[in-house]
């Protein structure tokens, strides 16, 4: 069992398999690990058998039968390591596959949040604050016209929207932004997906 696979079993710690994940979605780190595994693949390319032999007997491995046994070993060794890594990639995959069918109703979930009240509700909100004051002048334009004078309009508080409705749009507008940042970070979170986030949230209907 190599690195990658006993990272992605059950028995895992749960810190080490998330500092793993943070890695793996990490475009910097990402890249870093791809130029070292390239390099590494190029030094040994580079240095090809007679890199490996002038390796061994700087080892202090001279005698050629000794060297023909001690490449043997390594070999085998080798060639297990490489079926190990297969393995380990395979089930890395079966890993992140799993979770995405695990939590499918979730990530649907959060995503519908995002869409629906990131690009739909929350702006609606916004147009509705920043339109609060022209909504009033349009509301007291109406009252003039009913007959009202600006005493008895400001004096029986008539002007809608009023401010208690500010008020309430305002914290709703952030309970609204709070709800897409954790139904974002869930997403985030992926494959270690963490339903905490959106515990209480009702599945959206449509």
């Amino acid at each position: 069992m190599n690195h990658m696979h006993m990272l992605v079993t059950p028995t895992t710690n749960l810190v080490d398999q998330r500092a793993f994940f943070d890695a793996v979605k990490s475009k910097p780190c990402l890249g870093l690990a791809r130029q070292v595994a390239s390099l590494r693949a190029k030094l040994a390319e580079t240095e090809g058998a007679r890199g490996v032999l002038a390796e061994h007997v700087a080892l202090g491995i001279v005698a050629v039968d000794a060297l023909c046994e001690r490449l043997t070993a390594e070999a085998e060794a080798l060639g297990k390591l490489v079926s190990e890594a297969r393995v380990g990639n395979a089930k890395f995959d079966e890993f992140v596959e799993a979770a995405r069918t695990k939590f499918a109703q979730q990530t649907w979930q959060a995503a519908r949040i995002e869409l629906d009240v990131g690009h739909v509700e929350i702006p609606e909100l916004e147009a509705k604050i920043r339109g609060y004051e022209r909504a009033r002048a349009i509301h007291r334009e109406r009252l003039l016209a009913a007959g009202l004078d600006d005493k008895q309009i400001d004096g029986a508080d008539l002007l809608k929207p009023d401010t208690g409705e500010l008020a309430e749009w305002r914290r709703d507008l952030e309970s609204k932004r709070e709800q897409v940042r954790r139904a974002k970070e869930f997403l985030a979170s992926g494959p270690l997906f963490d339903a905490g986030l959106l515990e209480g949230e009702a599945a959206p209907i449509g």
